[in-house]
């Protein structure tokens, strides 16, 4: 260890604890030297003021009160967050920062990235183990999963720690790991081990496989201290020696990473001065969702995972249709498919999100790809308007499109509305009439039941279930027409479920959460889950983790109270903390379950496992888009591509149910999932028929907007039919006046033939006799 230390930096003697240069890296002690020197505070003002100003925050919290008694199968995540965050005392800590970080472990029970706290300082630091891991599954005993050591290249932090005269473990299996860095757990395989650290630590997902594939993916390795705690011990490996025979033991110590130059704390976190409008805002809105983006993305880059598909050329199996920074599409030149991953939904340039994503689609259309895979593995989310204008994109009939939401009514959450866009619509979900932003959150109140951890009932009083469209253009405005001559009719998906496959590892989150919870419910692509638990490696999970609604932070509300113009009334918004960079985050809105069997019990999206179709147990890391990352990915699912799955009804046209006939239904045979072939013996809906959803009360009802539409087209066909008849009574009027006119003009000259000269009448003959 001594070896190690050597070759990092000035000793804490040469410099002061706190003193860090940019990227560069720093024993473990040296930065937790510096983050234990928080004072508690003058007094311990900061640290005795910190449970009310938690509770001032996170009054806000949408599943808050469900959270006190959550619903199957999440029991074991029970928390009344107010007992507990006092059940906390700064007094059983020497340090301020080691109470702050058993806080932030309260918030991890729930399991939910949009509800955490970060403590002040951390947000500078990264924890780093000289090697990453990843996982295969093991070829003589497919239902073991391995775990090998892997170089990290950022920083030079594997060749720095060989360097100092340790053993190059990369590639070496690891067979147990000890966390206490030094005992190894008898009978249990370091898969197991780590598994285990994620269920106690990781906080991304409620789902054990999604925290899995998660901490191999980065988070068991690099880890983030704005969400982990501070490692107190080393961690001690055995791995097999290069003869593949000989087991060995390595300590392997974290290291520190700083992303800032700093000299002090109060470089990064100083006590705020009064007033509060001092405290260095600009005015600028923070943009909690650009932030969580970085949070979930930023571990995975600063490994060695993350790899680029490079030039697609003649030697390459793929032809390379679109690549950027949230968008690979790819056409296999030989097996006829394509494969599109969507790597977040939080760009800020949303036009060009739009435009690079359906130019893919419609490549792959004018190919006419058999099939199409949509990767959206590890997607942490972002812009709720793309993901579901994305979602109608691929299926217009799906409805409604925004989903059902939800919100308690707070003070602070009131004032927080004042800031969104007044242009977003409002619909009542019963009857699809538009409502006003007041109506919505005002005027539509009710005082829902709930329990607490003892079973006692009590109310929060909540706004009624709305529908919220958001005021954002449709950034496929453009393409949709070209599109529509793609389909089999305008409103049919562009590839039906049999051709249509979604890849997700379960931590899936956010908008990308009700991007792919919303194509499970509607059942219209085959769902493949990627990874898997270790013991429980044919486990069905979860499709998508932490699908809340909007999120907001502290910093965004210190952005709306001291901005300039702001509208809010600073009384009802909760006190700041006393430190700059302490943060704390919630969901402000919840999202209800898509599927309308659901609407009665008003299921949140956020509790509610939407299982994956199937389950193929591969293990790469989702940030590798290298060809041979993919092509070994494709190899897998190819295995399970063409089967139907558990659930899925096929689409037979050419029949109906006599008995139960659903107007405006399709028809099919139920799907034998052990042999992943239709059953043409059973019968059953399969789905509405283009323009149609399934309501509550299992009938196909007309897409309101198409039924609006039509109605539009209705009375402009009616208006004309109307105009055109007016037209031509008018024309029959006139020209029935024109006739008469002429009628009379004849009926004259036959009375004037009588005693006068032809061609004159007898007025004319008076007239002329009375000239003369």
């Amino acid at each position: 260890m001594l070896l190690i230390i050597s070759l990092f930096h000035l000793s804490l003697a040469e410099r002061g604890i706190c003193e860090f240069k940019p990227d560069a890296v720093y024993t473990l002690a040296e930065a937790r030297e510096c983050l234990y020197s928080i004072p508690k505070g003058e007094n311990d003002i900061e640290v005795k003021n910190m449970p009310e100003r938690l509770k001032g925050y996170e009054d806000n919290l949408v599943f808050r009160s469900l959270h006190m008694n959550p619903p199957s199968p999440w029991e074991d995540l029970k928390l009344d967050l107010y007992a507990e965050i006092d059940k906390v005392k700064y007094t059983d800590y020497d340090t301020a920062m080691e109470y702050y970080e058993a806080l932030m472990g309260v918030f991890k029970i729930m399991k939910d990235p949009h509800t955490l706290f970060t403590p002040p300082c951390r947000s500078a630091f990264y924890f780093y183990l000289p090697f990453d891991f990843s996982a295969t599954l093991n070829p003589e005993n497919p239902k073991e999963i391995l775990i090998t050591a892997q170089t990290i290249e950022k920083n030079n932090m594997t060749k720095q720690f060989v360097d100092a005269g340790n053993p190059d473990i990369t590639g070496r299996t690891i067979t147990r790991i000890g966390l206490d860095g030094e005992t190894l757990p008898e009978n249990e395989q370091a898969a197991e081990t780590i598994a285990k650290w994620a269920d106690r630590w990781l906080p991304t997902s409620k789902d054990k496989a999604a925290r899995f594939n998660r901490a191999i993916n980065s988070d068991f390795a690099i880890r983030q201290a704005a969400r982990y705690e501070t490692p107190k011990t080393d961690v001690l490996v055995e791995y097999i020696d290069e003869g593949g025979v000989e087991k060995k033991t390595l300590k392997l110590p974290f290291f520190s990473l700083c992303t800032k130059e700093m000299k002090t704390l109060d470089d990064v976190c100083p006590i705020r001065p009064p007033p509060a409008d001092t405290f260095g805002f600009s005015g600028t809105e923070t943009n909690p969702t650009e932030e969580f983006q970085k949070e979930l993305t930023e571990p995975v880059t600063m490994g060695s995972k993350k790899k680029s598909f490079g030039t697609s050329n003649d030697d390459s199996q793929f032809e390379k249709i679109e690549d950027t920074s949230y968008i690979l599409c790819l056409k296999h030149k030989t097996d006829n498919y394509g494969y599109l991953k969507i790597k977040t939904f939080s760009y800020e340039k949303m036009t060009d999100f739009g435009d690079t994503l359906a130019a893919c689609l419609i490549k792959l259309k004018k190919a006419d790809v058999k099939d199409v895979i949509i990767d959206v593995r590890s997607n942490g989310g972002g812009y709720v308007a793309l993901g579901m204008q994305t979602v109608n994109l691929l299926f217009p009939s799906l409805y409604p499109s925004y989903g059902v939401y939800d919100m308690p009514i707070t003070d602070t959450n009131t004032e927080m509305l004042k800031s969104v866009e007044s242009e977003n619509k409002y619909r009542d979900p019963t009857s699809d009439r538009l409502i006003t932003r007041d109506e919505s959150y005002n005027k539509r109140q009710v005082d829902k039941k709930f329990k607490d951890t003892e079973g006692k009932e009590f109310t929060q009083r909540f706004t009624q279930p709305f529908i919220l469209e958001l005021s954002i253009p449709d950034i496929y405005n453009k393409t949709r027409p070209q599109l529509a001559t793609m389909r089999s009719s305008s409103y049919a998906p562009l590839w039906d479920r049999d051709h249509l496959y979604v890849l997700t590892d379960g931590m899936c989150g956010s908008t990308c959460a009700c991007f792919t919870k919303h194509i499970e419910e509607a059942n219209v692509a085959r769902i493949i889950g990627v990874g898997g638990y270790p013991g429980k490696l044919d486990e069905k999970f979860d499709v998508a983790s932490f699908a809340g609604g909007t999120v907001f932070s502290a910093s965004s509300v210190y952005a709306e109270k001291y901005k300039n113009g702001s509208k809010v009334d600073k009384s009802k918004m909760p006190a700041d903390f006393d430190r700059a960079s302490t943060e704390v985050r919630w969901a402000q809105h919840a999202i209800y379950s898509f599927d309308p069997k659901d609407a009665a019990n008003e299921v949140f999206l956020e509790f509610k496992v939407n299982p994956v179709d199937t389950v193929i147990n591969f293990y790469g890391a989702p940030s590798d888009e290298s060809e041979a990352g993919i092509l070994a990915l494709m190899g897998e699912v190819k295995k399970v591509m063409g089967k139907c799955v558990e659930g899925e009804v096929s689409i037979e046209k050419n029949r109906k149910d006599k008995k139960n006939t659903v107007s405006h239904a399709l028809y099919g045979y139920k799907c034998n999932a052990e042999t992943g072939t239709f059953d043409n013996t059973t019968w059953a809906l399969s789905r509405c028929e283009d323009k149609y959803y399934l309501n509550k009360d299992g009938l196909c009802v007309m897409i309101p907007s198409v039924k609006k539409m039509q109605t539009i087209v209705t009375s402009i066909v009616i208006a004309g039919v109307l105009v055109l008849c007016l037209i031509v009574i008018v024309i029959v009027v006139v020209c029935g006046c024109i006739r008469s006119s002429k009628d009379k003009k004849q009926g004259y000259e036959k009375i004037g033939d009588v005693g006068s000269e032809p061609g004159t009448s007898q007025a004319s003959q008076s007239i002329q006799n009375d000239k003369v």
